[in-house]
């Protein structure tokens, strides 16, 4: 059972459109199979890419301190600045 299709318009460049025919033709099959592959293909590593956890996400609140204004005076703390 075939799935329903959408149809789209697009723009591709002329290399693009050469690139699309010798592929179809290479593999004896559509045009739009070649398209339809190609933005599965994209979609999956998109969306493994935006499924990844932020490694950077890890460190925070990492750090403790018994300061609870480290926000507004961090350069006092840092660098050991005498002023109020």
């Amino acid at each position: 059972m075939t799935a329903t299709k959408i149809r789209k318009q697009i723009y591709i460049t002329p290399e693009q459109n050469e690139d699309l025919k010798t592929l179809a033709l290479m593999d004896g099959v559509s045009e739009a199979s070649i398209i339809r592959e190609a933005l599965s293909t994209y979609v999956a590593a998109r969306q493994k890419k935006a499924a990844k956890k932020d490694p950077l996400a890890d460190l925070i609140g990492l750090g403790v301190s018994k300061h609870t204004d480290s926000a507004l005076r961090h350069d006092h703390y840092l660098h050991k600045d005498e002023t109020p």
